[in-house]
């Protein structure tokens, strides 16, 4: 997984909230925070094969 694509992803969950009405962002409001945590994830894996620890 690219660390691009949940950053992207994120951004456009977030559109989403910013347009549904209140009473129903409490059932997405956790979704961009998962997104970016999936983000960090596949940075530091990136990270650790470009050092060589991932072998």
């Amino acid at each position: 997984m690219s660390v691009l694509s949940p950053l992207t992803y994120v951004l456009t969950y977030q559109r989403f909230l910013d347009n549904i009405e209140p009473d129903e962002r409490v059932y997405h409001a956790d979704d961009p925070g998962i997104c970016l945590r999936a983000a960090l994830r596949a940075w530091q894996a990136v990270r650790v094969e470009a050092r060589g620890w991932g072998s």
